[in-house]
């Protein structure tokens, strides 16, 4: 009985090897491509420029600024072997290439990034700055970040007013303006357009004396003598 056993064991054992071999095969190849698991209540808990504003600055968030965005797991998600992808940032769920971005190293939850139009995400910039007189130069934007080939985490993104028109900028269209006028007027000045001008046809008086002297002299002759007057 035991040598039947031993012998029918003898000739299983093959193929149970070969169970065994498929099913770690199939466990690693699992974890290999396992994917990326977002928690749902991923999402942003501050958008902050760096540096902070002054304690009662009411100065907006603005084009050129650099912003810390802090975002729940995220810390546990960039460690994650299965997340490969990158992050990037969301503005009204519209995903803004291009910007330069770094891990926090004192918070790990923490994503830099760096305010700023790029070709890449014209159509994005195109969108913010769409009504830029209606909305008075200030717009409220949805800021969230994401996976750049996935979309923005699920969780409800931090809205944040941005000052469409900087004051550094506005500083420097001034400057421009005032020396486009300078210019303008030397070269009016120059060219005599700003002289007065002529009075109208009518209000002109010619005197006698005046008249005498626009008018060419007056020859008489007499045929009979030959002699002129």
């Amino acid at each position: 009985m035991a040598f039947a056993i031993r012998v029918l064991m003898g000739a299983r054992a093959p193929h149970v090897l070969a169970a065994i071999a498929i099913l770690l095969w199939s466990g690693s190849f699992h974890s290999a491509f396992a994917a990326c698991v977002v928690p749902s209540d991923t999402a942003v808990i501050s958008v902050q420029r760096i540096p902070p504003p002054e304690s009662g600055s009411e100065r907006l968030l603005q084009l050129g600024d650099r912003i810390a965005i802090k975002v729940k797991n995220l810390g546990d998600l960039l460690k994650d072997p299965n997340c490969t992808s990158k992050a990037a940032l969301f503005l009204d769920g519209q995903l803004a290439k291009g910007l330069d971005a770094f891990q926090s190293t004192d918070d790990r939850d923490v994503l830099v990034f760096d305010l700023g139009p790029t070709p890449e995400a014209a159509a994005v910039w195109k969108h913010i700055f769409a009504n830029p007189f209606e909305e008075g130069w200030r717009r409220e934007v949805a800021f969230n970040v994401g996976w750049q080939d996935q979309g923005a985490f699920p969780g409800k993104p931090s809205v944040q007013k941005i000052n469409l028109f900087p004051e550094g900028w506005a500083f420097f269209f001034l400057v421009l303006l005032l020396a486009l006028l300078a210019i303008f007027a030397g070269l009016a000045i120059n060219s005599g357009l700003l002289r007065d001008p002529p009075p109208p046809p009518d209000t002109v008086t010619v005197t006698g004396d005046q008249l005498d002297r626009t008018q060419p002299p007056h020859i008489s002759s007499d045929p009979l003598s030959g002699r002129s007057s």
